[in-house]
């Protein structure tokens, strides 16, 4: 909503507004641009607030959709909790830190409760035994990260520190998991990947942040939890990388690796854009679009999954054949059809019934990738089967999807 101006259709693709007059604010929507007249533009300190929405195929990465099931404390649980907002008392989300440092709470969660951008470093309690940092239901803030400010700091031991609800970024940045945590996890977070289009709808953007545990990380395990991430630089001596429901998406770095002599990992209905090497892996329901290494291949199993040529894995157990490769709606990220599988895609029969027809169907007929549980081609197949049964002769459905 925009009060006290009139609004003037604009394209500010080079920041120009035509015949702008004061009293006026130009408004792209095809960019998601606005330009004050100058006579107009706030005063040093005073804030811009903007609501918008964007389009995604699900409920995966940061983002403003219903996560209260999520939330902690759960029901039952005792916990010490700090909010954190731009209007509030506490600020930042290091001085909500600073208050959990005394804390002997068993849970400690810093509860951020609006969508502001918050650049800071951020020091973790010495001791915990878990820690959340968390968005409130509705609300995705971001963490920029930039220079100093780029990684969380701090001797500590902690049995868990999980982030959910957040978007993470800063270009060609690094964000740094403290070593001597046993279990970190990103639930329904965006760790920028980068790449994609830029605001001006052509440009590309840099690559984004990479996720990084330090070392020595033994006894820790990495968990992804409907989450985007980008590139991952994970110690050999950890104890597993977990993903579920989740993109790792490499295409924007130059090396075009996802994880590089990784640890032991475990995958599940999840789409990966980039090569991928680790020590033993168990996988399904997933697309590894370029090519995977198993560097020990005498145990685990990948079923029902998509893998690139040349990938070296553990035994295949009803996997897709290799060609054709799946085919995305867009592999940009920020695009609304990102890592959507392509209608075409959608179309292929089941590799039971028809073996030369591979890509999407997995067990139980279900689609490969980030967006399984969405139940696309059921509920595909479930509608042609009703139309068949109560459509008058002769008629023929035509199928308009919405993205």
């Amino acid at each position: 909503m925009i009060t006290g101006f009139s609004v003037l259709p604009a394209n500010l693709c080079s920041w120009t507004a035509p015949q702008q007059q004061q009293g006026q604010i130009a408004v792209d929507v095809r960019l998601g641009r606005f330009l004050f007249h100058p006579l107009d533009v706030p005063a040093t300190g005073q804030m811009v607030t903007v609501d918008y929405s964007f389009g995604f195929s699900g409920d995966v990465g940061g983002g403003g959709y219903p996560r209260q099931k999520n939330l902690r404390p759960q029901e039952g649980e005792t916990a010490d909790v700090v909010h954190v907002s731009k209007s509030g008392a506490v600020n930042t989300i290091s001085a909500a830190l600073a208050q959990l440092a005394v804390s002997a709470a068993p849970l400690r969660v810093v509860q951020i409760d609006d969508s502001h951008t918050y650049q800071e470093k951020l020091t973790l309690p010495a001791n915990f035994d878990t820690l959340v940092i968390q968005a409130d239901d509705g609300q995705r803030p971001t963490i920029l990260l930039s220079g100093a400010a780029n990684a969380f700091s701090g001797p500590t031991s902690g049995t868990q520190l999980t982030l959910s609800g957040l978007l993470i970024t800063g270009s060609s940045q690094t964000l740094t998991l403290p070593t001597g945590i046993r279990s970190f996890l990103l639930q329904d977070c965006t760790v920028d990947p980068g790449g994609g289009r830029a605001s001006d709808g052509v440009a590309m953007r840099p690559a984004g942040v990479r996720l990084q545990v330090a070392a020595p990380a033994t006894a820790s395990c990495l968990r992804l939890d409907h989450s985007i991430v980008g590139p991952l630089d994970l110690p050999q001596d950890m104890d597993c990388l977990a993903m579920a429901d989740s993109i790792a998406d490499a295409g924007a770095f130059r090396s075009g690796a996802i994880l590089q002599a990784g640890p032991p990992c475990a995958i599940l209905r999840s789409t990966l854009l980039g090569s991928f090497e680790c020590h033993s892996l168990e996988a399904s329901l997933s697309i590894l679009a370029d090519t995977a290494t198993a560097l020990f291949r005498q145990q685990g199993c990948v079923r029902f999954c998509y893998l690139a040529p040349g990938s070296l894995v553990p035994r295949r157990y009803k996997c897709a054949p290799e060609d054709p490769p799946p085919g995305f709606t867009s592999k940009f990220f920020g695009d609304p059809g990102y890592t959507q599988l392509a209608l075409d895609s959608l179309d292929l029969a089941v590799p039971d019934t028809d073996p030369g027809s591979p890509i999407v169907f997995g067990e139980n007929g279900q689609e490969m990738g980030v967006w399984s549980s969405l139940g696309n081609i059921r509920r595909l197949n479930h509608l042609r089967l009703r139309l068949t049964e109560y459509l008058p002769a002769g008629l023929v459905p035509v199928f308009v999807f919405e993205t």
